[in-house]
């Protein structure tokens, strides 16, 4: 999953996001496969990522929530 890792890397985000996507990726079991052909293993990539991305999101989300509705019952 280096590879990818490192692709995250270029992006404008923390390493705290970095470290979290890539620990959903590995949730999922993904890696790096090699009887793939280069775009296949980018398609595979980035369609991981978008669920991982999605699946953080919707967790912060929830937790965002769940904080405004404590607030509001205090």
């Amino acid at each position: 999953m280096g590879y990818y890792t490192n692709t995250l890397a270029r992006l404008v985000i923390t390493k705290v996001q970095i470290r979290l996507i890539a620990k959903e990726l590995e949730r999922m079991d993904f890696d790096d496969i090699y009887f793939m052909t280069r775009s296949e293993q980018e398609e595979s990539f980035l369609l991981r990522l978008t669920c991982a991305l999605e699946s953080a999101l919707a967790k912060k989300a929830r937790y965002l929530l769940d904080e405004a509705l404590a607030a509001t019952c205090r």
